[in-house]
């Protein structure tokens, strides 16, 4: 009798502890949801963030896996269709975003999960709050002329032919490869310049203040202009001038004066440039002997 009074009280006391565990824990969290890049961050929410990464060792963001894929780089043996390629790459790019595998790998960090843990939120609200702060941040790297609706515009027939390529890698030309590899570099810019064009405006007014704490805590990749990275320097910073033969000099140069990519300088020529110009210039005007 005894046994089954001492059982009883033993099952009351466990249901008594069950019945208050959901609510003990909506208690115990101050975040209840994971923060997407697209949703607003608050004050109090970004002073919890550099609290624990300021409770760290090393008071930076431990080994945070790069969210911003790299260029696509094919190998040459490839065996599938340019499609299916495609789409393999679009896969591994939606993962590098999947915040419960950030948080998995983030598992091996002693110290950041005690922080973590004492700021009464998951490693997926944490790795969800990073990810709209460091986002945030590398929106505020772009420059004026970075427009990224007119980026996605751009990069749609590239991508449309690429997802339509019936080829097999591997029977390409090397010419063929290396076309197909330049356009597949807009896989990466769509991805990128979607993340960006995510981010709200009022968390780019919040990091703003706090820019020159997050460039130290943050991974270099997310405090640098992540569309440079992937950017074709031959468009955007080659010269609009044609060289016409060897044996024509400076003068013998043409250039486009409505050409909206011209970089017009403003500097004054050099000394030494000048000097050689007013001689030759006076060797000109010299009369023709005979």
């Amino acid at each position: 009798m005894r046994f089954l009074r001492s059982t009883t009280l033993r099952q009351i006391v466990l249901l008594a502890v069950l019945a208050c565990l959901p609510g003990c824990l909506d208690e115990r969290l101050e975040f209840t949801e994971v923060k997407n890049i697209h949703e607003k961050v608050t004050e109090s929410e970004l002073q919890t963030f550099l609290s624990i990464v300021n409770s760290l060792p090393d008071k930076t963001l431990p080994d945070f896996p790069p969210v911003f894929a790299p260029p696509v780089n094919w190998s040459r043996s490839r065996t599938l269709q340019v499609s299916s390629l495609v789409t393999e790459e679009e896969n591994r790019i939606e993962e590098h975003w999947t915040v419960e595998s950030i948080a998995r790998h983030l598992e091996k960090n002693r110290h950041l999960q005690r922080a973590v843990r004492r700021a009464k939120i998951t490693s997926e609200q944490f790795v969800g709050l990073t990810l709209a702060i460091g986002v945030a941040v590398s929106r505020t790297t772009l420059r004026e002329d970075q427009d990224l609706d007119a980026l996605l515009i751009e990069g749609n027939p590239y991508l449309k032919q690429l997802s339509q390529d019936g080829r097999k890698f591997d029977d390409l030309s090397a010419e063929a490869a290396h076309n197909v590899l330049r356009d597949a570099v807009w896989i990466t810019r769509r991805d990128r310049a979607r993340a960006l064009r995510l981010v709200p405006p009022e968390n780019i007014a919040l990091v703003h203040p706090h820019l020159s704490d997050l460039s130290l805590i943050l991974p270099g990749y997310l405090t640098t202009n992540p569309l440079d990275a992937v950017a074709d320097l031959l468009k955007e910073r080659g010269m609009p001038f044609e060289e016409l033969s060897e044996d024509e000099g400076d003068e013998a140069l043409t250039w486009d004066p409505q050409d909206k990519n011209a970089k017009v300088g403003s500097d004054a020529p050099d000394r030494e440039f000048s000097k050689q110009n007013s001689s030759k210039a006076a060797q000109n005007e010299l009369p023709a002997q005979i």
